[in-house]
């Protein structure tokens, strides 16, 4: 009696699925890498750390309606809300191929600094409030839509 063994299959196609995803997000960083990018947010949520754990939980969600535009040389973030438009000046980027995420550290014009994650795959704008504060929250934006301009 023989039984078969389906786990090559699986694997093949858990490969091909890695490798559509790595394609897409290489295609999306030349595409934004050329051009503004622009992020619709409609949803916002203030998660607080959790030092004993180790992690941000308690998350609050509210609806929340900006727009985040990063210019062509990723130098500055503009985010505009129904009140008023902010300016967060990056001062260093990198790309986390292990996350698959953007990462910015920014300054914003009100003298504020933020380390911000940009995760495309999950739809986020993250940022993280860079202070000595015991009570860190981060604040996360929920992308309904993204989409990129030649400037």
């Amino acid at each position: 009696m023989s039984f078969k063994n389906n786990q090559p299959k699986k694997n093949k196609t858990m490969k091909s699925k890695n490798l559509a995803l790595i394609i897409f997000l290489q295609l999306v960083m030349i595409q934004f890498a050329s051009a503004q990018s622009f992020f619709s947010c409609d949803y916002r949520q203030f998660c607080t750390w959790n030092s004993t754990n180790k992690k941000f939980e308690d998350c609050k969600s509210s609806s929340y309606k900006s727009l985040f535009k990063l210019n062509a040389d990723e130098t500055v973030f503009i985010h505009t809300t129904e009140g008023q438009e902010s300016y967060y000046y990056v001062t260093a980027k990198e790309y986390d191929a292990e996350k698959e995420v953007f990462t910015y550290y920014v300054n914003s014009d009100s003298g504020n600094k933020y380390y911000f994650v940009l995760d495309i795959k999950n739809k986020q704008l993250r940022a993280l409030p860079l202070s000595s504060d015991d009570n860190m929250t981060m604040i996360v934006f929920i992308i309904k839509a993204m989409w990129s301009e030649k400037s």
